[in-house]
């Protein structure tokens, strides 16, 4: 009579057993990956599409909710989704920040 390995090794149920954390690694690693993106593109002089950023939704956060509900409630209600991405982007306000803080501001200090 050989060995038998049984399910339950160390008497610990398989789920049961501790589960190791996620790995992440980079800048931009999360514990919670995004529910979905938008993609923010510009047009090319050949009329392709460059991508420059995405905006990630996270349904846990309340204002990622609405705009992932209304992208989503838009769709299934049959409007396409190329007129739900125009009425979203006619709602952007754009806004642009120099990384190094640099943005045309002078101090006036005396």
């Amino acid at each position: 009579m050989g060995f038998q390995k049984t399910s339950t090794a160390n008497n610990v149920e398989p789920s049961a057993r501790p589960q190791a954390a996620p790995v992440t690694t980079g800048q931009n690693s999360r514990r919670n990956p995004a529910d979905a993106y938008v993609n923010i593109s510009v047009r090319t002089t050949d009329d392709a599409h460059a991508k420059v950023g995405a905006i990630s939704l996270n349904a846990d956060k309340p204002l990622d909710k609405q705009i992932l509900d209304h992208i989503v409630d838009s769709v299934d209600e049959g409007t396409p989704i190329e007129e739900v991405m125009a009425q979203l982007a006619g709602r952007l306000v754009l806004d642009f920040k120099r990384a190094d803080g640099n943005n045309g501001k002078k101090l006036d200090l005396g």
